[in-house]
């Protein structure tokens, strides 16, 4: 099931609300517990510990309360329903010790494989990392995020590199930088591009794919099409040779411009 639906109720919590909190911009109203939007936020702690300048409060009744904040319906429902229900951290599929498929992923790295449907969808994501950094969210939300964004480092390689290098998640970026060999850096838009935070980022990563490319070729032209002489023809030994490296020769230039 998926964590959020945009049809979900603006009163979704009215089960254990005891507090009030209205979009200015809109007008919609959220009934919200008190008790966990101070547990999951340092910002909301602050702000009912003591009167800020900045927001408004307002009596409705004896009971109740209802607080102002000049934020939209939309963020203020992932907002409530991240600070409410949390998703589990997300754990990739463990692979099995010397499967093939441990060998495409763990050297290669090229294998896309889209999320489950337990993954915070990823469109909502950078709009939840704005909102936890400006509500100032707990070490164990912050977690979960940083774990639901890893898990689309396969299918949006790029920008989980941008947001992971952003946040100074560097196990995210660097897994999220060896889906970026292909299609090579030059083939993105400078649009695609402006999401890794600054030039020296986008430099290290450059730098990174050129190691990552020299090794490769390195390795390729040190195959052995006879490794330890097996299956070695005296007869036709020296041509399949001459074929075997004028072929490795053809692939390194495909791999060294991008192809």
């Amino acid at each position: 099931m998926a964590w959020y639906s945009s049809r979900v109720s603006p009163c979704e919590y009215d089960a254990e609300a005891d507090f009030v909190v209205r979009s200015v911009p809109s007008g919609q109203v959220f009934g919200v517990n008190r008790t966990r939007l101070e547990e999951g936020s340092s910002v909301f702690r602050d702000m009912f510990s003591c009167c800020d300048s900045g927001y408004v409060v307002s009596e409705l009744d004896q009971d109740a309360r209802m607080l102002d904040l000049d934020e939209s319906a939309e963020h203020l429902s992932l907002l409530f329903h991240l600070l409410h229900a949390p998703p589990e951290p997300h754990s990739p599929p463990k692979v099995p010790k010397g499967s093939n498929h441990d060998f495409h992923d763990k050297v290669f790295h090229i294998q896309q494989t889209l999320p489950p449907d337990t993954v915070i969808p990823f469109p909502l994501i950078p709009t939840l990392l704005t909102l936890a950094d400006k509500y100032a969210l707990s070490d164990a939300i912050l977690h979960v995020l940083h774990t639901h964004l890893a898990a689309y480092t396969s299918t949006h390689s790029l920008r989980v590199y941008g947001y992971a290098v952003s946040l100074g998640l560097e196990t995210v970026a660097a897994r999220a930088s060896t889906y970026l060999l292909d299609p090579p850096l030059s083939s993105h838009t400078a649009q695609d591009i402006s999401v890794i935070p600054n030039a020296e980022a986008y430099h290290r990563l450059v730098q990174l794919h050129a190691y990552r490319i020299k090794k490769l070729t390195t390795y390729l032209m040190g195959e052995e099409i006879f490794p330890h002489g097996y299956g070695k023809c005296p007869r036709h030994s020296a041509q399949t040779q001459e074929v075997w490296e004028d072929r490795k020769k053809v692939v390194c230039a495909k791999i060294q411009a991008g192809k």
